[in-house]
């Protein structure tokens, strides 16, 4: 049971360490493309674009897990990959033309749909870490008990091959002493 458990929580180790790590990710990349098109200009422009670079590695790896893939519908992943593959095109000023026209920024409206994208995966990995640490906690719960319980049969069985180790004693020396 020992040998189990530990297994069982070496393994929600690792799944809440790489689940953590997609969380920040996808808070960084969140973040990054929220501070698109806030007119930031130079030195403050070239920092935005390396953070979005490396964030892009981050979502890259949390869109490698498999219950990401199956979450999202096809068309969210393709923008997912579209976006993991050239960042520059979901931040990427529009046009004069299209800036007059649009009255909520000057950025492509593609960083509004990845951002959402992206809450979206974030609100998955979050949902699918709290579910996982109350499994974990509801095993430990479980193991613990176990362990208790195991414990006090021990102790009764320990307690009875004393008396009957006794009693057997006894009995010789009775034998012993009427020979």
């Amino acid at each position: 049971a020992t040998e189990i458990r530990e297994k069982e929580n070496d393994e929600y180790e690792k799944e809440r360490a790489e689940g953590e790590q997609c969380i920040g990710a996808m808070e960084s990349a969140i973040k990054v493309l929220t501070g698109a098109g806030a007119g930031k200009k130079g030195f403050l422009e070239t920092m935005q674009e390396a953070q979005l670079l490396s964030v892009v590695a981050g979502v890259r790896s949390a869109l490698s897990r498999t219950a990401i893939q199956h979450s999202l519908s096809e068309n969210d992943l393709e923008t997912v990959r579209h976006f993991v593959a050239a960042p520059q095109d979901f931040v990427t000023p529009q046009s004069s033309l299209l800036q007059a026209q649009n009255p909520h920024g000057d950025y492509a409206p593609q960083s509004t749909q990845i951002q959402g994208i992206l809450k979206s995966m974030y609100d998955s990995f979050t949902s699918d870490l709290e579910k996982a640490n109350g499994e974990e906690a509801e095993k430990q719960k479980n193991y613990e008990e176990l362990i208790e319980s195991k414990k006090d049969e021990l102790e009764t069985m320990e307690e009875t091959l004393e008396t009957q180790t006794m009693d057997e004693a006894e009995k010789s020396k009775a034998v012993v002493e009427n020979k």
